[in-house]
């Protein structure tokens, strides 16, 4: 029974149990309006496109995207944070007025004074800050004295 081949005569044993592979499950896609709205948010955090994508696990330029369409206002370079601050008019004018000198922005004087102030260790800045790096205390009113 030499028909030539090597293997003529062995034949595999097949396995009748074979496994099948459950599909796997995702999570569904998120809608466009999903994204949007967590765009929306982590932008209003200051978060930067880049980091928007990376959060969600979706490209740059598709964030770029939804936020043109949506009309969302994105962070600038990344790491940066947006602060909105209230300042009383005669801080403004001093602001405006150093910042006339520089001849930069307002907020770009804000930033310079910030950095400057914060470039030196944390114990000097509070020591600078003197009582306003300390916490407010909440009013209490004083116990009546015993009559």
């Amino acid at each position: 029974m030499d028909d030539g081949s090597f293997m003529a005569g062995f034949v595999p044993a097949l396995s009748m149990e074979m496994e099948i592979a459950a599909p796997e499950l995702s999570a569904p896609s998120p809608t466009p309006q999903d994204l949007a709205c967590s765009i929306a948010t982590l932008s209003a955090d200051g978060y930067s496109a880049e980091e928007i994508g990376k959060a969600l696990n979706i490209p740059m330029a598709r964030v770029h995207r939804i936020a043109r369409r949506k009309g969302i206002d994105l962070a600038g370079a990344a790491g940066r944070r947006r602060l909105r601050v209230e300042l009383p008019a005669a801080h403004v004018e001093r602001i405006a007025a150093l910042a006339a000198v520089a001849k930069v922005t307002r907020a770009k004087m804000i930033e310079r004074m910030i950095a400057a102030a914060l470039e030196e260790d944390d114990s000097r800045v509070r020591r600078n800050l003197g009582k306003r790096a300390l916490p407010k205390r909440r009013y209490t009113r004083r116990a009546k004295a015993p009559a």
